[in-house]
């Protein structure tokens, strides 16, 4: 039940969050960095490895989830405090049986993977059981359309040797868009359903060996690990609120564009599950207001040499890098995006204020790290 409850909390939320705008950033190694883009696609990659989970590692997961929720409450707001209602049904993550929903889905990807094998002596039959699977998960899961989209095109489950190549060829271009678009997590599963289509389009359709040589590719679905091991440097300090901190009249939200600090921290990661954190600099930020507005102000950076390196343990659960400091404890969340590890700095960039009429700058940023 708890799943459940969690899964259209979701799915709620998601329909009503806004996209943060911000600005790309500007260089050949990263286009863009969203910072409340990718909190959100974070919580979503926690949210499909939460509902996939076993009993085994439901609480590890879910505990991950949590995270995410507040992370995404901290960078994006919650205005209507949808996630917060998620993040106290999870309670204490004690382990929950499968919703109706989650096992409404099962059975019709059950369904749609006996379909998309099929022949043409069962056709009728396969087609007719995933139908009812679709409606079925209409019902207990409800639906934007794309499911009953999915019943209307199987028509009456009638089919001539033509429309069932057409037919298989199309369920094969869908398996393989959810292939490419599948994280770590949700790789396997995907592979598996566009191994299954692409032999149900040979039988239905024939095959040159282009098919069988995709199928012989797949192998056993086992999802690429991304290689972490390295040397990364940090090239992005990116905000959901654009400041000109270089006061050149153009606002921007990768903050390390508009200052000299920073230009050489750099973060390695051994493959013995160790790594070290360099830090060589820091800085002190003012703000001001020399109109009296506090809409219309001024900052001055300035940077000073501060050498400090952080050994660390970490391990890695597909997109998710948990770095653990030697020093105290302390635990920092990285996630991967692409060629790109982030992490979430509370409360970092800080600018004092010395105008009496100007309050005090204090706000999260994100690190951003490209390997070199």
């Amino acid at each position: 039940m708890i799943r459940r409850i969690l899964i259209l909390f979701s799915f709620m939320w998601l329909f009503m969050a806004i996209t943060c705008d911000n600005e790309p950033y500007e260089g050949d190694l990263i286009e863009e960095i969203d910072l409340c883009g990718l909190a959100i696609q974070t919580t979503l990659e926690a949210s499909d490895a939460f509902n996939t989970a076993s009993d085994e590692d439901y609480n590890l997961l879910c505990q991950t989830y949590q995270d995410a929720l507040q992370d995404q409450i901290e960078i994006c707001g919650d205005p209507a405090g949808e996630l917060q209602a998620i993040i106290e049904t999870l309670g204490d993550c004690i382990p929950d049986g499968p919703s109706s929903c989650e096992l409404a889905i099962i059975a019709t990807e059950l369904a749609f993977q006996e379909f998309s094998n099929t022949s043409n002596d069962d056709y009728q039959s396969t087609c007719e059981s995933y139908k009812l699977a679709l409606q079925d998960q209409i019902i207990v899961c409800g639906d934007d359309g794309t499911l009953q989209t999915l019943i209307e095109e199987l028509g009456d489950c009638v089919v001539n040797d033509s429309e069932a190549c057409d037919m298989a060829i199309e369920a094969t271009a869908m398996a393989l868009a959810e292939v490419e678009d599948a994280i770590t997590v949700e790789y396997e599963a995907a592979c598996v359903i566009y191994r299954e289509a692409l032999q149900n389009q040979i039988n239905v359709c024939g095959d040159d060996g282009t098919l069988q040589d995709l199928i012989n590719d797949l192998g056993n679905c086992e999802p690429e690990i991304f290689n972490l091991v390295g040397d990364w440097r940090l090239i992005v300090w990116q905000s959901d609120i654009p400041r000109d901190i270089d006061n050149d009249g153009v606002q921007t939200s990768d903050y390390l564009t508009e200052i000299d600090c920073f230009e050489n921290e750099t973060a390695s990661f051994n493959d013995d599950g160790t790594g070290t954190l360099f830090y060589r600099e820091s800085m002190v930020v003012e703000v001001s207001s020399p109109t009296n507005d506090p809409s219309d102000l001024e900052y001055t950076v300035e940077c000073f040499e501060d050498i400090r390196n952080f050994d660390f343990t970490w391990t890695q659960e597909g997109d998710s890098i948990t770095v653990t400091l030697d020093s105290d404890g302390t635990v920092l969340d990285f996630f991967r995006n692409g060629d790109v590890i982030f992490i979430a700095m509370r409360d970092f960039f800080v600018a004092t204020s010395t105008s009496s009429n100007v309050e005090d700058i204090v706000q999260d940023i994100i690190w951003a790290y490209v390997q070199f």
